[in-house]
């Protein structure tokens, strides 16, 4: 899926509440790529759904860090 373009300081969309993600599908998963996409052309780090004009509670982010390895399993 294509990269969207990123919404900047000013733009509505990033004052207004996003609406809780109910569906976890391939829509949601296709939604979540396109935007890992535009995170990596912009060269960010972590990208949120109203930053690509989606009114969501929806973000990515790239925890890829060869110096810091985060272990997911809850514990520090």
């Amino acid at each position: 899926m294509a990269a969207h373009p990123i919404r900047r300081y000013g733009d509505p969309i990033l004052r207004a509440k996003g609406a809780p993600v109910r569906e976890f599908g391939t829509a949601l998963w296709d939604l979540g790529d396109a935007m890992l996409a535009s995170m990596r052309a912009a060269k960010g780090i972590g990208l949120a759904a109203p930053q690509v004009g989606l009114s969501l509670q929806l973000f990515v982010v790239n925890v890829h860090d060869e110096d810091f390895k985060p272990t997911l399993d809850g514990k520090v």
